[in-house]
């Protein structure tokens, strides 16, 4: 599959607290809505599959809209400050 256009909001990394000690345990990755419609935030697009056409097309896309992923505008980034590990 070609590599997606997705507008991306933020990085974020999730952390556990495990007594006075934080461990790094994943990466979120918050996309935005390509459709002006929507814009909605989401953390994982979801596989839409058209099976009205031969052959069937696969393509990401938003799960509120359906919008198609990989035909968004370029990529938006907005600087949000990292959580602070220590």
């Amino acid at each position: 599959m070609n590599s997606l256009n997705l507008n991306i909001l933020n990085r974020a990394t999730l952390s556990k607290k495990s007594r006075d000690a934080v461990r790094l345990t994943e990466e979120a990755v918050v996309v935005v809505c390509p459709n002006p419609r929507c814009r909605r935030e989401f953390e994982e697009p979801i596989l839409l599959t058209i099976l009205s056409v031969t052959p069937p097309k696969q393509y990401e896309a938003c799960p509120y809209c359906f919008a198609n992923l990989e035909q968004g505008s370029p990529i938006e980034q907005k600087a949000v400050p990292e959580p602070r590990v220590e």
